[in-house]
């Protein structure tokens, strides 16, 4: 409108989509899932769920084995916590930088277009890249399987001990 109480409002006509905390939810569903597809695919069912729940730990170690158990918990916890971490990062960076626009488009009009929306084009493909680098990360570290590894250090340090004495 351009006459009444509302004529003085700022309306953002053209925005950038990730400052609505609904599409960064979103895609970090998506990045976390696609993890876990990627996971379940490559360890298959049986490795990829005792990372989680690890009830062959408590059966093998006894008490000792709680400690493996309660961890794989935390994993479910931090799972939840990438998805909420993922869509806040991207969220508050986006939507920080749209403020920083706005804020000094009206109090220096043109110096703020030639400066400031170059620089956040910028901060918006290095957030592009932390996201898409984050989502690989978190694929690596979940295509990992937590018990080959341990049991190939130990095979290696039992060979590197043997062959000291």
């Amino acid at each position: 409108m351009l006459w009444g109480a509302r004529s003085s409002e700022i309306i953002p006509w053209i925005r950038p989509a990730t400052t609505d905390l609904n599409l960064t939810l979103a895609m970090a569903l998506v990045s976390v899932v696609a993890t876990q597809i990627v996971s379940f695919s490559m360890l298959g069912f049986k490795e990829q769920t005792s990372k989680y729940l690890n009830f062959r730990a408590i059966k093998e170690k006894g008490g000792m084995g709680i400690i493996d158990f309660v961890v794989g918990l935390l994993e479910i916890i931090s799972e939840l916590g990438r998805i909420i971490s993922f869509s806040f990062r991207l969220f508050g960076n986006v939507f920080a930088g749209s403020v920083l626009l706005a804020v000094f488009a009206y109090l220096l009009p043109v110096v703020a277009n030639i400066i400031f929306v170059p620089f956040e084009l910028f901060v918006g493909a290095i957030q592009a890249f932390v996201f898409a680098f984050l989502t690989l990360l978190f694929m690596q570290v979940g295509t990992t399987s937590h018990s080959h590894a341990l049991e190939n250090e130990i095979h290696e340090y039992e060979e590197n001990v043997a062959a000291t004495h």
